[in-house]
């Protein structure tokens, strides 16, 4: 009786049964389950498409209900959460010049249609303290990857899967060197805060593990894509953050470094 009674007054009292389902959007619960069900996205990005879809559906399924849709609408005027939107509407767009079946052009625009996933993790992590630990799943996923890369350029036969190049471990070449290109330029400005603060084992760590990436790209799997936008993304660096002279030193010993790579990388 006390349970039909407490239901009833649910249905007598709408804004009862509403500050309830608020509650339950803001769940501590459920918001940290959706924080490592995003860090498992991260961390499983470079080894497995397989794994990394189940982590998006669980993920879905878990931060859905802690959205409130209005306020994530009224983001989406953002440039950040936008975007991906409109990449999206381009691409279809785009197959409409396609004479093929519409079923094959929706299949070639479905690897951008992924896109719209990233406004709903900056929603997320806008409202959670975590953001780190999802690039810290990411990068550490990285660095295991570029460290069995090196393994597997020497024993082939270790590979996880049956890839066409050697010294990828697993999917290809042009993601393996996309994403290391990633971590390694966003452990560029960390490396510079930590220098600045004088922390000097936290910023040779970091030198270390951007090291660990890029050596990789040069010397075992490179993509041409990644290659094309290491000095572009350098240059947008040095540009942000760095004073004239301190650019132009970063710049000229990139062109060394570059130089070096030139005639002793295969």
């Amino acid at each position: 009786m006390p349970a039909e009674t407490a239901s009833c007054s649910d249905l007598a009292d709408p804004s009862r049964g509403h500050g309830q389902f608020a509650a339950w959007r803001n769940s501590v619960t459920l918001r940290g389950g959706a924080d490592l069900l995003a860090a498992g996205i991260a961390a499983s990005l470079p080894w497995s498409t397989t794994a990394t879809s189940i982590f998006v559906g669980l993920w879905l399924l878990v931060v859905t209900p802690t959205i409130d849709w209005g306020d994530y609408a009224r983001r989406l005027r953002q440039p950040a959460y936008a975007l991906p939107f409109l990449v999206l509407l381009l691409a279809l767009v785009g197959t409409l010049w396609s004479d093929d079946a519409w079923a094959d052009r929706l299949h070639a625009a479905k690897p951008v249609a992924k896109l719209v996933i990233i406004p709903l993790l900056l929603y997320h992590f806008s409202r959670s303290d975590r953001g780190m630990m999802l690039f810290a799943a990411f990068l550490c996923s990285c660095a295991l990857l570029a460290i069995w890369s090196w393994v597997v350029l020497a024993h082939p036969h270790l590979k996880i899967t049956a890839t066409a190049s050697d010294g990828v471990p697993v999917k290809n070449y042009i993601n393996q060197s996309q994403e290391f290109t990633l971590c390694a330029f966003a452990l560029l400005l960390p490396t510079l805060a930590f220098g600045r603060e004088s922390r000097l084992g936290a910023a040779i760590s970091c030198v270390a593990l951007i090291l660990l990436l890029v050596t990789n790209m040069l010397f075992v799997a490179s993509g041409r894509t990644a290659l094309v936008c290491m000095p572009v993304l350098l240059a947008l660096f040095a540009w942000r953050h760095l004073s004239r002279p301190a650019a132009l030193i970063l710049l000229a010993g990139a062109v060394v470094a570059s130089a070096l790579a030139w005639s002793t990388s295969p």
